[in-house]
């Protein structure tokens, strides 16, 4: 009881004047070994001025509290009264003991987000069953942050950011690189395009986490109007939106072509819109009741392993050569495995120079739509573990990488067996015969089954947010996400083609998203920043470089898709 008494009225203390840059000092009435220890934690080097590193000097503190109450404190405090008190508070008032005291918790590093509301204790002597105890505890209204230093170590952070940067929009390049070329080298290009691109996109990534280190947001929402002004911080609330209904529109259309190819697999064909009825009806429906969405967290496991089969299971494809007819003494044999009508490879000579064609802006804004995650950008900077600038780029620019390499692994792969034929979702054009594609269908599918409610969630929310819907209850939201995911459905019913949906999305919306918005709010913050460097400003140019560059692409590449797609 001691030891837990005495580590809350100490991080009271110390977190009440921490923000004031006022030291809390200790007036302690004892002549006990423990006066120096407790003098000696009151040093100023041991008050870090960083919030960041608060949580963990208070852990400290605690752990080192207990060893000493626990080995020598009673006999000292028997000895003489003890008293603490800060000498920057007011007196306390007569001896009161609160029906409740509120706890700091078990954890010094965990979360903290309620307010201690304004408390006095008095603890007599005959309470703690030893004479001549005094303890006096004064703690004002103290708010605890939420420690901006996460708990995630570099090598989670690295693989939560791979497994958000690699999604479905991977599965639609192949289709991309067919826009512009037909001939296996087509795919040269495509690799460098996607690369540079990679680059960009972990650099704006970056950008947005530095923004946060310097003004302290905790969101993409809040990085801009702390930045570009609260006024207008319904423009990226609407983007994100916006791009969050094309991204549950297109997992839908996935889901609704990959069961119907499942279905024939088992036995029973059902035809695109059978299955994604079906689908939503009786799984997605369901799901996105639920009303708590963490228990559906630990499938995005799942999502990262598909994906990774994948990309193996269409180089074995490739290498087989499945899909190709061959040739055997002389003969030309047909191919072991034949794709649905229509899906047949198919190449020609529009090689490497093809690129050059305005048709590969297409393949560059369905980039845009692969590698877009940088609306948590702020969340995964928040999660890391002593999250410095360096270390919030060494996770950036290996996940990055990880993700870059495979993405162009299933786009080439995809490409180079079915060339010109490649469909917006490349699974398509494998057959439903072939048993090694059926098992990647089957984890794709499982994994976007589980990650639906997850967005669509999201969307909800965010709907439901921007037209002011106060009313969140159970009733409410059930009837809202019946609404909702209906006209998903009707969208996904009509539109066709998800090379389409990438592309266009990618060009409006996620060029925005990547380039634009990250490069506007580093030059503000960087503007406002006091102790800017030289070489900071200079790096401004570069940023607003890369934003220029997205908003030419994101303007030609929808003028491109509407044309082309």
């Amino acid at each position: 009881s001691i030891t837990n008494l005495y580590w809350k009225s100490f991080s009271h203390l110390i977190t009440r004047h921490l923000d004031d840059g006022a030291i809390p000092s200790l007036d302690v009435c004892t002549t006990s070994p423990h006066k120096q220890h407790l003098q000696y934690l009151l040093k100023p080097q041991f008050i870090w001025s960083e919030r960041a590193t608060m949580a963990r000097q208070m852990n400290a503190v605690r752990v080192s509290c207990s060893l000493l109450l626990t080995c020598g404190a009673t006999y000292a405090l028997a000895q003489s009264p003890f008293h603490i008190s800060s000498t920057l508070a007011k007196p306390p008032p007569p001896p009161v003991i609160p029906k409740s005291v509120p706890t700091v918790g078990e954890d010094a590093v965990a979360v903290i987000e309620n307010q201690i509301s304004e408390i006095d204790v008095f603890v007599k002597p005959e309470d703690l069953r030893l004479p001549s105890i005094r303890l006096e505890i004064e703690a004002k209204h103290v708010e605890e942050e939420e420690e901006p230093s996460g708990s995630c170590s570099l090598l989670t952070s690295i693989f939560n950011l791979a497994k958000g940067t690699i999604g479905a929009g991977a599965f639609g390049l192949s289709a991309g690189i067919a826009t512009y070329g037909n001939a296996p080298s087509a795919a040269v290009p495509a690799a460098v395009v996607a690369s540079v691109l990679g680059v960009l996109s972990a650099y704006c990534f970056s950008l947005i986490g530095r923004v946060c280190a310097y003004t302290g947001a905790t969101s993409y929402k809040e990085a801009w109007g702390k930045t570009m002004g609260e006024d207008t911080a319904w423009i990226i609330a609407t983007a994100c939106t916006m791009k969050t209904v094309m991204g549950v529109i297109g997992y839908s259309m996935i889901l609704g072509e990959t069961g119907s190819l499942l279905s024939a697999t088992a036995g029973f064909p059902l035809s695109r819109s059978q299955s994604m009825l079906a689908i939503t009806g009786f799984v997605l429906l369901p799901l996105c009741w639920l009303k708590d969405m963490s228990k559906l967290a630990p499938f995005s496991f799942v999502g990262t392993m598909a994906t990774l089969y994948t990309a193996l299971a269409m180089t074995f494809r490739y290498f087989t050569k499945s899909y190709l007819p061959t040739k055997v003494a002389g003969n030309i044999l047909p191919p072991t495995l034949s794709s649905p009508a229509g899906l047949n490879p198919v190449f020609g000579t529009k090689g490497a120079s093809s690129v050059f064609s305005s048709s590969s802006l297409v393949l560059v804004s369905m980039l845009s739509t692969a590698y877009l995650i940088h609306y948590n950008a702020p969340k995964y900077y928040t999660s890391l573990k002593n999250n410095t600038i360096p270390r919030f780029n060494k996770v950036v620019s290996t996940s990055f990488a990880f993700s870059t390499v495979l993405t162009i692994l299933i786009a080439i792969m995809g490409f180079l067996t079915f060339g010109q034929a490649s469909s917006g979702f490349i699974l398509n054009n494998y057959s439903s015969k072939d048993s090694v594609m059926a098992l990647s269908r089957l984890a794709v599918a499982a994994s976007i089954t589980f990650t639906f409610p997850l967005l669509f969630v999201g969307l909800r929310d965010g709907v439901m947010d921007l037209f002011a819907i106060k009313n969140r209850s159970n009733n409410v939201v059930n009837r809202m996400t019946v609404a909702m995911l209906s006209l998903v459905l009707l969208a996904a019913l009509n539109l066709k083609d998800l090379s389409f949906l990438f592309a266009f999305g990618g060009a409006s919306l996620g060029n925005a998203i990547i380039y634009v918005f990250p490069a506007l709010m580093f030059r503000s913050a960087v503007n406002k920043k006091l102790n800017a460097t030289p070489r900071l400003k200079q790096e401004v140019k570069i940023a607003m470089g890369t934003g220029v560059l997205g908003l030419v692409l994101g303007v030609l590449g929808v003028a491109k898709s509407l044309q082309v797609l």
